[in-house]
């Protein structure tokens, strides 16, 4: 058991060591400056699994990570530019978040293949200066408990930027899916189910992102959970709706979408 604190840029490999706590307190800390990689590290019963020191850093890598029975997964008030998180697994105590504190303007952030489980907010931008810019979401599950779809849970929480890419990746057992206030945001290839209020909700009066994408001619949308009760209908077999008189899904078709693009 103990802490790991770190305060000039380092590689620190865990090679799978498991850092327990009493409950309270932070993992890892990390002081400050760039180029930080942590890799195969897995923390438990910690409030907070990774923080982040204040400062604005930059090149920051966190690969094969694993946090069980924190209130918050990353303690993120310190992340700037070009941090990629891959191969992830959070489970949050109850009220938890699995970024949390994203307070700068963020470009080239990559979140990969990975779980947050039981979030109040998987990513929690409820600061005003948080604004992601040029990053990607691929293949993350966001997992309510299933018990609290009508309290306020998120995937995205107050999601704010500009030519981000959410792709590839699961919301379910949440209040809302995606809650977000963001420009040119493409948003393809997703699940949707059991979201208590709306699967998306975009409180910026006039948005514009995009809900379908097109790859080597093929077109991807989203698959939504009440899909199968509108009269949707795939003409040409690629698996996603194309025609029909609930054609397109959108605000009009269902009030679990709140959103226009």
């Amino acid at each position: 058991s103990g802490v790991i604190r770190i305060s000039t840029a380092y590689n620190l490999t865990c090679d799978n060591t498991i850092i327990k706590g009493t409950g309270s307190g932070t993992g890892i800390a990390l002081g400050g400056g760039d180029d930080f990689t942590i890799s195969g590290c897995t923390v438990r019963d910690y409030d907070r699994g990774i923080g982040f020191g204040s400062l604005c850093a930059d090149n920051l890598v966190v690969t094969s990570f694993n946090a069980t029975s924190v209130s918050v997964g990353i303690n993120s008030m310190g992340i700037c530019n070009n941090f990629t998180m891959r191969n992830f697994y959070l489970s949050l105590d109850s009220g938890g978040y699995g970024l949390s504190h994203i307070s700068n303007t963020d470009t080239g952030v990559l979140l990969e293949n990975g779980v947050i489980y039981g979030c109040d907010a998987g990513l929690d931008f409820a600061y005003p200066s948080s604004y992601w810019i040029n990053s990607t979401i691929n293949n993350v599950t966001f997992i309510g408990t299933g018990t609290n779809i009508y309290t306020n849970t998120y995937g995205l929480y107050k999601f704010k930027g500009e030519n981000n890419t959410i792709k590839n990746s699961n919301f379910s057992g949440l209040k809302y899916g995606i809650y977000f206030n963001a420009t040119n945001t493409i948003i393809f290839n997703n699940t949707f189910a059991s979201s208590g209020a709306s699967h998306i909700y975009n409180y910026l009066t006039a948005d514009v992102n995009s809900f379908n994408y097109t790859i080597n001619g093929t077109n991807y949308g989203n698959s939504w959970e009440e899909f199968c009760n509108l009269s949707i209908s795939d003409t040409n077999g690629d698996g996603y709706g194309d025609s029909g008189t609930n054609y397109p899904y959108n605000s009009t078709q269902s009030s679990k979408f709140n959103s226009s693009g």
